[in-house]
């Protein structure tokens, strides 16, 4: 779906499926991130928000995991898109040392990402920048 462009039409299937799931379960969490990824394509920034916050909150109890890592990094995503640039970047720092703490690369890879949009957005293209070299590096050897 995600590779060709197919997502944002599996929204209601998404969210048929999420209904399905126990709240807060690992299926569960997994189905939000996909539907905050279908929202964040249908433009519905609100619901996006929704999704990843509802995620973050149910994760949280649970500690730092791969999941929380995503849904922490897609939330600031959420909050750049919605001009809520002071939010995002805290969400941003995070997921970023949660994903450093659990060793999770492709987390930090992504957290990196959400920070840098939020540096950006704020104004500090140069802090912006450096925040993404890290990532390129690490997608350029392989590391993820």
């Amino acid at each position: 779906w995600w590779l060709r462009g197919r997502l944002p039409g599996q929204y209601g299937l998404l969210r048929e499926v999420a209904g399905r799931a126990e709240v807060g379960s690992d299926g569960w969490c997994w189905v939000q991130i996909w539907l905050g990824c279908a929202a964040n394509f249908c433009a519905d920034d609100a619901g996006a928000l929704e999704y990843d916050t509802a995620l973050c909150d149910a994760a949280a109890d649970q500690g730092p995991s791969p999941v929380l890592v995503h849904g922490l990094a897609d939330r600031a995503i959420g909050l750049i898109n919605l001009g809520r640039l002071g939010e995002a970047a805290e969400d941003a720092r995070r997921p970023l040392a949660m994903a450093r703490e659990i060793g999770y690369r492709a987390g930090e890879i992504n957290a990196l990402g959400a920070l840098s949009g939020a540096t950006g957005s704020s104004g500090d293209l140069d802090g912006a920048v450096q925040l993404e070299r890290p990532a390129g590096r690490a997608v350029r050897t392989g590391q993820v």
